[in-house]
């Protein structure tokens, strides 16, 4: 569903980009998931270095940081005990953002 959004929203006119994990344990599921949001016109990003990228982290209108813990599926989303946050901070989106292009 959360895929469907991110395309949807593509579709009117909003960029949308993705930055997805390529490495085990997740590599399968995430490059399935980039292929379908390829597919959308979501830009999808893998990350080149050798760290892991375990945040979880979206930047909305330079505005809005929603940060948490949770993954991105089904399990996190219904089952799992996770925490999230929606803080309405210019300063702190971008803040983020910058790291988050840093990565590529």
């Amino acid at each position: 569903m959360i895929a469907g959004e991110l395309i949807k929203a593509r579709q009117r006119g909003v960029e949308v980009t993705v930055i997805l994990e390529g490495k085990k344990p997740v590599r399968f599921d995430n490059h399935a998931t980039g292929r379908l949001l390829s597919q959308g016109g979501v830009r999808v990003i893998y990350p080149r270095q050798r760290q892991v990228t375990h945040l979880k982290a979206v930047v909305i209108d330079d505005r809005y940081l929603l940060m948490g813990s949770h993954n991105l599926t089904q399990s996190a989303l219904a089952h799992n005990n996770e925490l999230s946050v929606l803080l309405d901070s210019p300063e702190l989106a971008a803040t983020v953002s910058r790291y988050l292009e840093g990565i590529r």
